[in-house]
């Protein structure tokens, strides 16, 4: 017990000073200034950071890998959507492709007419 006596006198005499020491002891790691300005900001920039990746990627998705997202644009099908144009909000022109032959329809509200039919051309031969 004498050999404890001088660690318990000098813990209680550590505790006497602390507490009538007005400098406070400082955390080696706490901030004391207001950081949550720049938290937000780092909040905030990561979330647009992985709000621009995720678009990123769905872009990337849909580009080269089309199937995924659309089957028919996987490989070689037989129709093909060449262009389509609207003339008025209930009237559509589309100029399909459909196994080499060109096909204009034109689309109203209710139905679907063939307006003309380009015929399949082959090539001229020329033997000499």
């Amino acid at each position: 017990m004498v050999a404890l006596a001088p660690l318990f006198t000098g813990m209680t005499a550590d505790a006497n000073t602390a507490s009538t020491d007005p400098v406070e002891q400082r955390i080696p790691f706490k901030k004391t200034e207001d950081a949550s300005a720049g938290l937000l900001a780092r909040v905030v920039g990561g979330l647009i950071v992985a709000a621009l990746i995720g678009v990123g990627g769905v872009y990337l998705l849909k580009r080269y890998l089309p199937s995924l997202y659309h089957p028919t644009f996987a490989g070689s099908a037989r129709i093909k959507l060449l262009e389509a144009r609207r003339l008025t909000p209930k009237t559509m022109l589309f100029l399909i492709e459909l196994d080499g032959v060109q096909l204009l329809l034109g689309q109203s509200a209710d139905h679907i007419t063939l307006l003309y039919e380009q015929p399949r051309t082959t090539p001229a031969r020329h033997d000499d």
